[in-house]
């Protein structure tokens, strides 16, 4: 059967744009582009896809419809669509023009109407529709032939219905007319929701038949609130109806949907250029080449290959080395040039008892050579092959260009080929550090933007999955070959940019690399983890939930799921209405439309006992579920440590990242935060020695600002917090009282990155009002610190980037646009400097301990790093002389305008340690 798709653009825009809030695409001239690349993206996917018979795109104009004649107050309460999101809107026509789709607009009618009177043909040519959108209000045309297609990808048809409004598509209405849309501003009956409705109109069937059989209504108040609700609900009815006889000026055949020009459509490429969509320009600019497989493993010779993104063809050799003279031959040739590139296979992702099986050297563009270790002649030399290296690296001069070299530098420590990071140079960190990507970045996406090939074999470069060895698949080698190609190409465009100034150079090469090495060190130490302790900890805390449990069911005189986000709203805000007692508008969620129950929220209605002890209850869930109950798990078998994962190219400020498991969002502030940190024990013999940096991100503050009473009290010694606290209470230093310092404390870590009054009354516990009072005083008093967020915001918007003491940038391409992206790169401007400089001194100081550990042999070993805090296992001999030493390194690995303090502390576990 033919099928019709009809597109809400409007409804698909919106939910594409907000979908991608937390990581927006923003192009190189400050554009978000989040709801077009969705847009766009689900409108090829169901050309090529779905391949209609007929397509229509269908929108709103701007200007009143006919419901507004009828109910001048419909959608008056509608947010005003983001000026990010506004920017976006010329591009669809264009968009839409350049597939030569219809695009449908008419005067006084939504696209509802326009999709609702497509649907009526439809019906009438007996075709399929599909109405290509996620709003409730379709559910109304649904038919046999006719579905939805939602944000999920799934097709919703007449049971979808039945299953959301436990009714038929054409008893919507009466649904929708009863309780009303708030999104739409139409009242329906106050006090009756969704599932009231759906329950009378099973009962009932229609609004109508409800109304003449009113006595037969359970229920004194529901009974009263229809009574009084009788206007709305009809008026709700009508305004929700969708109106299917819209004067549209084509005709059915109009929308046939021809063999569309996908590819190479020159209208649709330059509109794609413009938006820097690189992937769909990667898919339609050209058709991919295909090539052919080498018949043996010895050696392959890729001729006139041309990618679907190169420009130019590319002769490649990628050669498989069978003996041990040729090796030396070939690095004797690298021991000559200027810089060569290597990449490793290993035989798994466990870099403490894995091996090296193989690896590939380029030493020219499109020419590789790959040595096996597992299989042939190779590999029963693979000792000769390793001493050969050793030979190698005690004389090397050369740079060797690799991937990931943390996880290099532990294999080569283990065999004993390492030698220093000064001749390494890491493609992955380099493209990180240089602000290329914020993400992590992946070698095929850097090779496709910056050197615009479009890789020829299979992916080798992985981090956690087993690479296939030769007795595998023989051709696996040439992925290898292929990456060691691909990195030492894109050497010299890394270089180029670090060389855009001598500082970003320097920085990368003496702090990056550096702690590479030093990373490598600490994950192959781990921390020792008190498995009977954990036994004993986990009992307490499955007691404190049953308490907590048993406590909300009490108070809320029933038992239900507290876990299940529909039951608490059940009985937060249906049954004891705290909301309404706590005088606050919960934000809604996407899931019904309902009041969310997240922590801020709780929060905000914390004087309540329920919310708090629900709040007690997640604290004690989340620690329970993410730490006790996982973290024996990664107690490695060989070791009996945990050995986590210590990221540098994940955050965009710099600052390191811990996974497998993440050691770093242990909380400390909370009592059952601080438990977990006890698990963590020394060695036997051994002491467990903490050094936390003071204050750091005020410090830099300091430094940046100048401000004269920041400066004079850390050099003095003075209390911040409570010179903050005196001046915000009124009251003087000596009478600050402990809450109050508390208070002022979160109000300097606060509105140093322009902590909002919201927010700041939500940590602090004080009304909005006295929260907008704080932040008056505080600016009066520390005048200079919100003139130096002026400054960050300005030299990001001059420059394009915001920038830390070391150099490292960040490109904020945002700030040149608006709305919610210019106000969040804004806030980056100010963040990156703070805290990007603070994870710069950490990382020098983490490398200046390191060196000093190594320079004086001691036994002492450096075994986690948390954000501004550094932990060591000593033996018991060193404790003293250990302390001494971080202290004054750490203290001393920079120059600011005020000192830097660093807190020792000692301990049998973390947490007495701290």
């Amino acid at each position: 059967m033919p099928v019709l798709y009809a597109i809400d653009s409007m409804a698909l825009l919106y939910r594409s744009y907000f979908a991608m809030i937390r990581s927006t695409l923003i192009n190189s001239k400050g554009l978000n582009t989040s709801g077009l690349y969705g847009f766009i993206t689900q409108i090829l996917k169901i050309i090529e896809a779905e391949q209609p018979e007929y397509l229509a795109v269908t929108t709103d104009l701007e200007t009143p419809t006919f419901r507004h004649e009828q109910f001048p107050m419909y959608k008056a309460t509608r947010e005003k669509m983001p000026e990010d999101l506004v920017e976006q809107l010329p591009y669809i026509p264009k968009f839409v023009e350049a597939l030569g789709l219809p695009y449908l607009k008419v005067p006084r009618y939504e696209a509802d109407d326009i999709i609702g009177t497509l649907m009526k043909w439809c019906e009438e040519k007996e075709i399929s529709g599909v109405m290509v959108t996620s709003d409730k209000d379709y559910m109304q045309l649904i038919r046999t032939n006719i579905v939805m297609l939602n944000h999920k990808n799934q097709k919703l048809g007449i049971d979808a219905v039945k299953e959301k409004f436990g009714c038929t598509p054409e008893q919507v209405i009466e649904v929708l007319g009863l309780m009303g849309d708030s999104s739409d501003n139409i009242p329906g009956v106050a006090g009756v929701g969704e599932k009231t409705a759906s329950k009378l109109i099973q009962e009932f069937g229609s609004i109508a038949t409800l109304y003449q059989n009113l006595d037969q209504v359970s229920g004194t108040k529901l009974k009263q609130k229809l009574i009084e609700g009788k206007e709305h609900a009809l008026q709700a009815r009508e305004l929700v109806t969708i109106y299917r006889e819209v004067p549209l000026s084509i005709h059915f055949e109009d929308l046939q949907c021809t063999k569309h020009h996908l590819y190479d459509n020159a209208q649709l490429i330059e509109l794609l250029e413009e938006l820097e969509f690189k992937s769909l320009l990667k898919k339609y600019k050209k058709t991919t080449a295909t090539f052919s497989s080498p018949q043996k493993p010895a050696s392959t010779d890729i001729s006139s290959a041309q990618t679907a993104i190169a420009t130019v063809d590319r002769k490649i050799s990628y050669e498989l080395i069978d003996s041990l003279e040729q090796l030396k031959t070939v690095l004797a040739t690298a021991k000559q040039q200027p810089y060569f590139s290597c990449i490793c296979r290993f035989s798994g992702a466990d870099v403490l008892t894995d091996e090296i099986t193989g690896f590939a050297l380029s030493l020219q563009a499109h020419t590789a050579y790959f040595i096996d270790l597992e299989i042939g002649e190779m590999a029963t030399k693979r000792n000769d092959i390793l001493a050969l290296f050793k030979t190698f690296t005690e004389t090397q001069t050369s740079l060797c260009i690799t991937w990931n070299c943390k996880v290099l530098f532990q294999y080569l420590k283990r065999n004993e080929l390492f030698t220093h990071t000064d001749h390494y140079f890491d493609v992955l960190l380099a493209a990180h550090f240089l602000g290329i990507t914020e993400k992590k970045p992946h070698l095929d996406s850097l090779v496709e933007d910056h050197l615009h090939y479009q890789r020829l074999h299979p992916h080798a470069v992985k981090d956690s999955k087993k690479q296939l060895s030769l007795l595998e698949n023989p051709d696996s080698y040439l992925c290898f070959c292929e990456d060691a190609d691909y990195i030492f190409q894109f050497y010299p465009i890394l270089q180029q940019r670090l060389h855009q100034s001598d500082m970003l150079a320097s920085s990368f090469q003496k702090v990056e690399m550096s702690l590479s090495a030093t990373l490598a060190q600490v994950e192959q130490q781990g921390v020792f983890f008190d498995l009977p302790q954990l036994q004993k900890t986990t009992q307490e805390f499955t007691s404190k939930i049953q308490e907590k449990q048993e406590s909300i069911y009490e108070i809320s005189a029933e038992e239900f799921n507290i876990n299940s986000i529909l039951e608490l709203q059940k009985v937060l805000y249906d049954k004891l209405e705290l909301h309404i007692k706590s005088g606050i508008t919960p934000k809604k969620i996407k899931t019904g439309n309902q009041f969310s129950t997240d922590e801020e929220t709780l929060e905000k209605m914390a004087q309540f006992p329920l919310p708090h002890l629900i709040l007690q209850y997640r604290e004690l869930n989340k620690l329970k579920n993410t730490y006790l109950d996982t973290l024996p798990d990664f107690i490695h078998p060989k070791t009996q440590r945990i050995h986590s994962s210590f990221q540098q190219a994940i955050t965009a400020t710099g600052r390191l990242a811990s996974d497998h498991p993440n050691l770093q969002n242990i909380p400390i502030r909370s009592e059952n935060g601080r438990k977990i940190r006890s698990l963590f024990i020394p060695e036997h013999g051994h002491t467990l020695v903490s050094a936390d940096y003071s204050q750091i991100e005020l410090r830099i503050v300091a430094h940046y600002s100048k401000d004269d009473t920041f400066l004079e009290a850390y050099r003095t010694a003075l209390d911040i917090h409570a010179l903050t606290a005196s001046t915000i209470f009124n009251v003087p230093e000596s009478e600050v009282s402990r809450t109050q310092r508390s208070t002022a404390k979160e109000v300097n870590f606060g509105l140093i990155y322009r902590m909002g009054p919201e927010k700041l009354s939500m940590v602090t516990q004080t009304t909005k009002s006295e929260a907008k009072e704080f932040i008056q005083k505080y600016f009066e008093k520390y005048s200079t610190i919100h003139h130096l967020q002026e400054q960050f915001i300005e030299f990001a918007k001059k420059e394009g980037y915001a920038e830390t003491l070391l150099g490292r940038r960040r490109y904020l391409p945002a700030l040149q646009g608006k709305g919610l992206q210019k106000r969040l790169a804004e806030g980056a401007a100010i963040n990156t400097p703070i805290q990007g400089s603070a994870a710069e001194i950490m990382k020098l100081a983490m490398n200046a301990v390191a060196h000093r550990i190594h320079q004086e042999k001691l036994n002492t070993k450096m075994i986690l790093t948390v954000h501004d805090e550094l932990v060591f296992e000593v033996p018991s001999e060193e404790v003293s002389y250990l302390s001494e030493l971080v202290k004054f390194e750490m203290e001393n690995v920079i120059y600011l305008e005020v000192p830097l303090v660093v807190e020792i502390g000692s301990g049998s576990n973390w947490l007495i340690a701290h």
